[in-house]
């Protein structure tokens, strides 16, 4: 399970984090956001680009090499559960009820809670004698 885990979470970072690196005005006008000049591209190249596919790169290595499995999962889980987090926090407050935000909200509550069954299976598999 960890290794669907680890391979959706990394589809999910790598693609939207690689996106935005590469045109983060195009990545954001899919949510009608606009980067209105040369530091707010930047910003948003360094953040939510450079961040995002670095969290790719730590789920590849957790799917490639045993030791990264843990950290990979464990940031997987809790940063798919603070956007979805943030968004809900957006509908509540913004009531926004916006295909994209509820689907987005959906997908990353999904992929975390994904991360954080594999890990907590991955846990019990190690720490149960009989499996050692």
């Amino acid at each position: 399970m960890s290794r669907i885990a680890l391979v959706l979470n990394g589809l999910m970072f790598t693609l939207v984090g690689v996106m935005t690196l590469v045109d983060p005005a195009a990545m954001l006008a899919n949510f009608d956001i606009e980067l209105p000049n040369p530091v707010a591209l930047a910003h948003e190249r360094s953040i939510q680009g450079g961040g995002m596919a670095s969290a790719g790169v730590l789920m590849w290595l957790g799917l490639l090499r045993p030791g990264f499995r843990r950290p990979a999962l464990v940031a997987a889980a809790f940063v798919m559960w603070g956007f979805a987090l943030g968004r809900l926090l957006g509908v509540i407050v913004d009531g926004t009820t916006e295909f994209v935000v509820l689907a987005g909200t959906g997908m990353e509550a999904l992929l975390g809670s994904l991360a954080a069954v594999a890990l907590t299976r991955e846990e019990r598999a190690t720490s149960d004698p009989a499996r050692q």
